[in-house]
This record gives structure tokens, C-alpha cells and sequence, in this order.
């Protein structure tokens, strides 16, 4: 199937599996209960599109640009979605990652309430001032990500790794966290804890 070629806009309950794109812009499509499997979308622009319950797996999305697009209940299942600026997005509501990478993506200043981004790499990844109350960030490694004024009340960190989160600068009442990782969080209070 040939998304950039064929007149149809709609697609409903499909499997698309296979599709390879670079550097090509995708527009005015909308995906309801797709299903994209070892999809590759490389540079892309996908431009006014929506995605309602649908699903990834074992794809590749790298330093595309989401312009005014939507995500609704959308899963990305061991997929790599490296570099995406998700603050193209028009909406992202349910957005959940498993055992996949979200590398260098930014989520700067982004309402993603309710976020899961469990069994996957969040490398470098930017949550600058990001609202993501009651996110199940479970199983991650967040190596240099970005964490700052950022919402976490009532998230879920256990068995994380790898987290540099400042107690002073962001909001974690009620957050979760499992030991030894959590000692991370002491750095940032100037104390000194003996084992």
C-alpha cells in the first residue's frame, strides 16, 4: 500500500506493513485502528494527519516532523522513534511506548498526561515544563534526559534508570520510585548518604 499515491484519505482497521519513506511528506490521512508494522519513516513530514487507536510495530520513525498532526490511544510496540518533535503535534492524548526507544524526542512544554513509556530507552530525551501527572515511566533508561519544572505527581519510576531529577525544580508528590536509582534524586540536596 502506497500512501503517497493512492486518492484515498480514510483508512479504517487496516494492516499496513512494510511501507519505507524518506524524506517525503504525508498529508491529510487518517488512520482509524491501523495497524503499521515494520513500517520505516525516515525525514518525514506527516502533515495533518490523524491517528485514532492505532498501533506500531517493529517500525521506525526517525526525525520526522508530526506538523499539526493527531495522536490519540496510539502504541508503539519494539519500535524506534528517534528525534520526533512531538511539539508539531496538534494533539497527543494516550500515547504508549513499549520495550521501544524514544531517543532525543521532544516533549517540551506538552500536556501528556497519563503518558507510558515502559521497557525502553529515553535517551536524551527533552520533558522540559511537560504535564505528565499519573505516567507510567516504568523500565526506562533516561540517560540524560531532561527533566525540569516538569510534572510528575503520581508517577510511576520504578525499575527506571539513570534519571537526573532535581526534587527542587519539579513536581513528584505521590511519585514512585524503586532502590538503589532513587538515591539519584539525593544528589540534588547537597547531603551525603553513607551505605
Amino acid at each position: 500500500m502506497n500512501l503517497l499515491t493512492v486518492s484515498d484519505h480514510e483508512y479504517t482497521q487496516k494492516t499496513i506493513t512494510d511501507l519505507q519513506y524518506e524524506n517525503e511528506t504525508i498529508e491529510n490521512k487518517k488512520f482509524d485502528e491501523c495497524v503499521f508494522k515494520k513500517c520505516h519513516f525516515i525525514s518525514c513530514e506527516i502533515k495533518n494527519c490523524i491517528f485514532i487507536d492505532c498501533i506500531f510495530e517493529d517500525c521506525v520513525l526517525s526525525a520526522d516532523l508530526p506538523t499539526n498532526s493527531r495522536f490519540i490511544d496510539v502504541s508503539f510496540k519494539n519500535s524506534k522513534i528517534i528525534g520526533i518533535d512531538w511539539t508539531k503535534a496538534k494533539e497527543l492524548r494516550n500515547l504508549i511506548f513499549k520495550k521501544s526507544s524514544v531517543d532525543y524526542c521532544n516533549f517540551r512544554f506538552l500536556e501528556i498526561k497519563g503518558i507510558k513509556i515502559e521497557e525502553s530507552t529515553a535517551v536524551e530525551a527533552d520533558f522540559t515544563e511537560a504535564k505528565m501527572q499519573s505516567s507510567t515511566l516504568t523500565g526506562t533508561d533516561f540517560e540524560k534526559a531532561i527533566f525540569f519544572k516538569t510534572d510528575l505527581t503520581k508517577s510511576d519510576f520504578r525499575n527506571s534508570k539513570n534519571y537526573n531529577i532535581d526534587p527542587l525544580t519539579n513536581k513528584l508528590k505521590e511519585a514512585r520510585f524503586s532502590y538503589p536509582e532513587a538515591i539519584n534524586l539525593l544528589i540534588h540536596l547537597d547531603i551525603k548518604v553513607d551505605y
